[in-house]
């Protein structure tokens, strides 16, 4: 056994449009594939699209089904919003459950639902998803970081939550990143590996160290590029241990956002991806580093005690 914090699926929203518990033997993040891992931390992204009429209610109606799931599953899985939280959670050995948002559409106008964001226990938000919005640039758009996404910037700034840079276009990405004092991509892969408008370059990679943030490999095939998945996964970590990366690898799978490999489709998988790696030459602490360590610190900073 081993541990894994994974900075991103969409199971949330699988959830809430199927109407499944987290028991679901449909989903990929269900509770029956969290059962092999010492510690256990995963991010449930609250996934909003971009040109959605009335965004805010579907966070709402997303979040409270969430918060319905979490605590009918309490036995196995909770969600967290303190440090004393989570070293309760994992002391008990159940999973530790934690919120971000993916698409900042919902913000609408009125910046000021960042705080009730934060309030409602998220740490991170996707400013974008694919094709922008009002606040920046998606990776298939040319939008910028406009002033409402300067503004909703400089307020999570207050609150020391993070945003993720993921699914940004390359303008934006250079805005967001200057602005923000906390950055991460929760689930990007390299571009030097496969040149996909979605992966970072190297100088992207290389800005996210500087600002000490972390970046999750995202398992999804397309961003992976062609060949066998284990492969790619190792042709990341390699290509960023080659950038000097080492305290920035993490997991990012987005599982039950994107069709996976029948090889790594879910979290029960990921303990023969491990061993494919260590395999590979990678050293022990290197993989707890990826697989746990760099995002647990990560996100620690953004907790409060209390």
């Amino acid at each position: 056994m081993f541990d894994l914090f994974d900075l991103h699926c969409d199971t949330l929203y699988e959830c809430y449009k199927n109407g499944y518990n987290l028991r679901n033997d449909k989903l990929a993040v269900s509770i029956q594939n969290l059962q092999n891992f010492e510690k256990h931390c995963q991010i449930f992204a609250i996934w909003i699209n971009d040109n959605l009429k009335n965004p805010y209610a579907l966070y709402m109606q997303i979040l409270n089904d969430a918060i319905y799931n979490f605590q009918s599953n309490a036995k196995d899985i909770v969600m967290c919003k303190t440090k004393s939280e989570v070293k309760d959670t994992l002391e008990q050995n159940k999973s530790v459950a934690f919120l971000s948002v993916e698409g900042g559409a919902l913000i609408e106008n009125e910046p000021a639902r960042v705080e009730q964001i934060h309030s409602d226990g998220v740490k991170i938000i996707t400013l974008t998803w694919n094709k922008g919005n009002g606040l920046a640039g998606g990776a298939k758009s040319y939008g910028k970081l406009t002033k409402l996404g300067n503004d909703v910037i400089r307020r999570m700034n207050r609150l020391n939550m993070a945003v993720d840079l993921s699914h940004l276009n390359s303008k934006s990405f250079y805005s967001c990143i200057t602005h923000a004092d906390n950055v991460l991509a929760t689930h990007s892969d390299c571009s030097a590996v496969n040149k996909h408008k979605r992966n970072l370059t190297d100088e992207q990679l290389k800005l996210i160290k500087a600002k000490n943030g972390i970046v999750g490999i995202c398992f999804y095939p397309e961003f992976l590029g062609d060949g066998d998945v284990y492969d790619k996964v190792y042709s990341n970590v390699s290509h960023m241990l080659d950038l000097g990366l080492e305290n920035c690898l993490s997991i990012g799978s987005d599982f039950d956002g994107a069709t996976m490999s029948p090889k790594l489709k879910n979290p029960a998988d990921i303990e023969q991806l491990y061993e494919f790696l260590w395999d590979k030459g990678i050293d022990s602490l290197t993989l707890k580093k990826l697989f746990f360590n760099n995002a647990y610190k990560f996100y620690d900073k953004l907790l409060t005690n209390t």
